[in-house]
């Protein structure tokens, strides 16, 4: 597994993005993009200060207007070989579950900087993508289709999907340190607003072993009692709903 902050200063000609799939029926499809006559996937330019995974996602939200990618495969990413005089692209693997492609205008060039996108089959894909593009592809199908039906790791739900199934509850969250209660981010602010998924996401390619920790109060509509089960706490808690009556269902 490729650690996300690794090449956090990246090379002058280096690219970084996702080999989008989704389910389709028994089958996987693979996002495909062209700009005139070239094929390739979502990808584009690491920028100063970014780490790879950050500018893939990045990447992928501003020439498809995707989000919330779920990484079922962790952050394992496969490089090109160099190409076009020494530039390298890296790519990640996600799944992108639902949500429609966009091709949205960029306002510098004044159109879409791609012409058109499709969600290919595998075989569609070998004939589209170009020589250099073929040892990634098949790099991702043995990671896809590899015994993982269309579901893969159904059982598993990464800290980043739970994050981002709270955060479309409406409950505001923030990452905290892995096995603890540390916020990993200045989180006053989140008891105003909500985060975005962008910000989510940039939270857990940062830190993807964080814990999920909900902001409780009024934005979230959580509140927390704690009962603590040293002598005296179950009989307080009864003490409480005699005055208060009987506490409501928890979630």
């Amino acid at each position: 597994m490729t650690d996300p902050d690794h090449w956090s200063t990246a090379p002058r000609a280096f690219s970084a993005g996702v080999i989008v799939v989704r389910p389709a029926g028994t089958e996987w499809r693979y996002l495909v993009l062209r700009a005139f006559r070239n094929w390739d996937f979502p990808k584009g330019e690491v920028q100063p200060g970014e780490n790879p995974i950050e500018a893939a996602m990045r990447e992928v939200n501003e020439e498809t207007s995707l989000g919330a990618l779920q990484f079922h495969w962790g952050y394992v990413s496969r490089d090109t070989g160099p190409y076009a005089r020494g530039k390298v692209a890296r790519y990640y693997l996600a799944v992108s579950p639902s949500g429609q492609v966009r091709l949205p205008v960029v306002p510098e060039l004044g159109r879409a900087e791609h012409d058109e996108f499709r969600w290919a089959t595998r075989a569609q894909a070998e004939g589209l993508l170009p020589p250099r593009l073929q040892p990634i592809l098949a790099w991702a199908a043995s990671l896809v289709e590899a015994g993982l039906a269309v579901n893969p790791r159904a059982d598993v739900t990464s800290t980043l999907d739970a994050a981002l199934g709270y955060l479309a509850r409406g409950w505001s969250v923030i990452p905290v340190q892995p096995r603890g209660k540390r916020p990993l981010v200045p989180w006053l602010e989140f008891q105003e607003r909500l985060p975005s998924t962008h910000e989510v996401q940039d939270w857990w390619a940062r830190w993807p072993d964080a814990n999920v920790a909900v902001v409780t109060g009024a934005l979230s509509g959580v509140v927390v009692l704690d009962v603590d089960v040293k002598p005296g706490g179950p009989e307080s808690l009864a003490h409480f709903e005699r005055e208060h009556g009987a506490l409501p269902d928890t979630v």
